[in-house]
């Protein structure tokens, strides 16, 4: 799935645009579990955890700005939840394929 997004740099306080390619986003869920004194099961309830993603962001050139930790962007990748604003916590190292240059990116939902 491409994306088109512009994320705004948390540290140099502008935007810039990106494709997102190989975008994944996780809706994970955490199952809290209750036993009797015997160890029996007897109950048990589900809680949302931390929605987290990680992407692929295509760079114009190999002069491009890098996506950085702390760089946010907004966008609806599911039409169920919305439009969500996301936190970059990861970026890796630009990559080099051919004249394209790509850089893998893991982020999390803000809270």
């Amino acid at each position: 799935m491409e994306t088109s997004l512009t994320a705004l740099s948390h540290h140099r306080q502008q935007c810039e645009t990106y494709v997102l390619e190989n975008t994944n986003v996780n809706r994970p869920t955490f199952i809290i579990k209750r036993y009797d004194e015997k160890r029996r099961p007897n109950a048990s309830v589900g809680q949302e955890d931390f929605v987290e993603g990680s992407a692929t962001a295509q760079l114009a050139t190999e002069a491009s700005k890098q996506l950085a930790a702390g760089d946010t962007f907004t966008h609806e990748f599911n039409s169920v939840f919305g439009s969500e604003t996301f936190i970059i916590h990861s970026p890796d190292s630009v990559l080099a394929q051919g004249d394209y240059f790509k850089q893998p990116v893991k982020f999390i939902k803000q809270v």
